[in-house]
């Protein structure tokens, strides 16, 4: 055996294979096509959603079966509301320039706190312990839950390229899931390491009629988790309908 075959098998480094899966619908929901989905909270039967845009930017609670709305709360004109993360009880919500968070009470939704950060706010999620927040870049920053302060960075890539515009989140179990802005796709990530191990097809959730009555902006943006089935919730900007999925193998 040549050389530098012998070398290429045993010091070359191991390339992890990624998961092709895709999505599988078990559930269908109503969305309100108004809502310009930014984040997306599943606690029990109820759902939790930040919607943005200027002016437009609220926070609201509805349930998950008949959308029928429960509780609503404007953020001021000038904020741009982002990614959400439940935990001790409180709504976190972040924001996109305004480089502020705000911290609610999870059931009057009355604000607490407001917590400062640098550069600009997407996606957050917690793991029972941090929060895992992205800004669009190909990096997620794991945060203290109370004081909001930086415990890590991870630069999310496999073996041949990072990945941005990485969007809202969702913490399950030891991965991280994130859509990819403006893209059908959702990263499964490990997120001791910040290596992508699957990538989930979402673009078969809505017909292609569905889609052609979308508006440009109307990109799937929404991931949340259902513990009680182990299932996610997924939905986008404007979307008319708010999926209940699982991840499978795709069809070789």
């Amino acid at each position: 055996m040549p050389l530098l075959l012998l070398f290429l098998l045993f010091f070359s480094p191991c390339v992890a294979a990624i998961d092709k899966l895709t999505v599988k619908v078990i559930a269908t929901y109503p969305h309100e096509t108004s809502d310009f989905t930014q984040g997306l909270i599943c606690d029990g039967e109820f759902i939790y959603e930040s919607c943005g845009l200027y002016h437009q930017s609220c926070l609201k609670k509805y349930e998950l079966k008949t959308g029928k709305l429960l509780h609503q709360i404007k953020l001021p004109a000038n904020f741009f509301a982002e990614g959400i993360a439940l935990i001790n009880n409180q709504i976190i919500q972040l924001t996109w320039k305004e480089k502020t968070a705000f911290v609610y009470d999870k059931d009057t939704f009355q604000i607490q706190k407001k917590l400062n950060y640098k550069g600009e706010g997407w996606g957050l999620c917690q793991d029972g312990e941090f929060l895992w927040m992205s800004n669009g870049s190909d990096q997620l920053v794991k945060r203290d839950s109370e004081t909001f302060k930086i415990q890590k960075i991870l630069t999310i890539k496999d073996s041949t390229k990072s990945y941005g515009f990485l969007n809202d989140l969702i913490c399950v179990d030891n991965f991280l899931y994130a859509n990819i802005w403006g893209d059908d796709t959702i990263l499964q990530i490990d997120k001791n390491s910040g290596q992508v191990t699957g990538m989930i097809n979402a673009s078969n959730l809505l017909t292609p009629r569905q889609k052609s009555k979308l508006s440009s902006g109307a990109v799937l943006n929404g991931i949340a988790y259902k513990k009680e089935s182990r299932t996610f919730l997924i939905t986008g900007k404007f979307w008319p309908h708010l999926f209940e999925v699982t991840f499978e193998k795709e069809a070789v």
